[in-house]
């Protein structure tokens, strides 16, 4: 589990590093030992970095990204899934870059579109106008033009170039023509990007609707990045400021108009209808082929993941009634004991 993990408004993922810490120093009692040994999963190491990461999944995730995002140039902070692709397709380049990567899993990344092992660097006398159209569509699409700092556009680093060409403006070294040009870009500013923090509403809000149309519902993750915005941090931050009265009427109002929006998280995974997350189990498995659903997975706004698990435990302990261990073994691809073979780690 990440440090920074909320769960329900717990700081789950702090409590998990302290109990690991305790037990490390000899301070926890026998009957804390045990009943966290007793959680399915449960280690006293810590979880394996990213580039331990099953291939298979991790680029089933990839390919989803790039067939979404037209390309398959990641972010480094972006999760999918409560995957982090990001920093798993760093490393699959750096194996690759060392010698380290495997003949299969290089041509299966290459076959990916807008798949690049290495970024052209930008160089600063790179022709303006081909910069300048990347800018356009990059505008039109997000609806300004503060790009961050680390963003590539097709196969150019646009955060970086417009860094320069502001550094340029404060210096008096930018040509009028490219002044005047840039300033007919719907929302240019010459100042910088504001932080994450302080990020224009409508801004957040409209990243906020592509997520919700693209996952059908508005429960965002806490840790999720959209784009390069911190998409999760934002949305709980506003349902905070909701429950403390301290948000405008008009942005509760824009919030409450999208499909699925909600004030407060949904119920447990136990505490949903059995039938009801059987049957979002089985769509997983009828798209994916398989039904190992990875731990963190999110799907249609229920946490599939923690409850497959849950299943399996409960399975486990001979607390599952017999008619729903039925049911779950009639999912295509469904077993008891998921042990992943020796292909599909790295």
């Amino acid at each position: 589990m990440p440090r920074g993990h909320r769960e329900q408004g717990v700081e789950l993922g702090a409590w998990v590093h302290n109990k690991r810490a305790g037990y490390k120093r000899g301070r926890l009692s026998l009957e804390q030992i045990s009943v966290l040994e007793r959680v399915l999963g449960w280690t006293w190491q810590v979880v394996p970095t990213p580039r331990k990461r099953p291939f298979p999944l991790m680029f089933k995730l990839l390919r989803r990204y790039a067939k979404r995002e037209g390309h398959a140039r990641v972010p480094e902070a972006h999760v999918e899934g409560g995957w982090p692709l990001g920093q798993w397709v760093r490393d699959r380049r750096r194996a690759h870059k060392r010698g380290r990567l495997e003949r299969l899993d290089s041509r299966a990344l290459e076959r990916l579109p807008g798949w690049a092992w290495r970024l052209r660097p930008l160089r600063r006398t790179e022709p303006f106008e081909r910069v300048l159209r990347a800018l356009r569509q990059y505008a039109k699409r997000e609806g300004h033009a503060r790009v961050p700092q680390h963003h590539v556009e097709g196969k150019l680093r646009l955060g970086r170039w417009v860094s320069w060409r502001r550094q340029s403006y404060r210096r008096g070294r930018l040509p009028q023509t490219h002044i005047q040009a840039l300033e007919r870009i719907p929302g240019w500013v010459w100042r910088a990007a504001p932080t994450p923090r302080k990020k224009p509403f409508d801004v957040m809000l409209r990243a906020l609707r592509r997520f919700a149309a693209r996952e059908k519902h508005a429960r965002v993750p806490q840790g999720h990045v959209e784009g390069s915005l911190r998409l999760g941090r934002w949305v709980a931050k506003r349902r905070r400021a909701y429950q403390s009265v301290r948000l405008p009427q008009s942005q509760i109002r824009a919030l409450e108009r999208l499909p699925g929006w909600v004030w407060r998280a949904g119920p447990t995974p136990r505490r949903r209808p059995f039938e009801v997350v059987l049957g979002v189990l089985r769509r997983f498995a009828a798209r994916e082929g398989h039904a190992r659903v990875p731990r963190g997975h999110v799907e249609q706004g229920v946490p599939l993941g923690q409850w497959v698990s849950t299943q399996r435990w409960n399975h486990k302990r001979g607390s599952l009634h017999p008619s729903k261990s039925q049911a779950l073994e009639s999912v295509p691809g469904w077993a008891w004991q998921v042990r992943p073979t020796p292909r599909t780690r790295r």
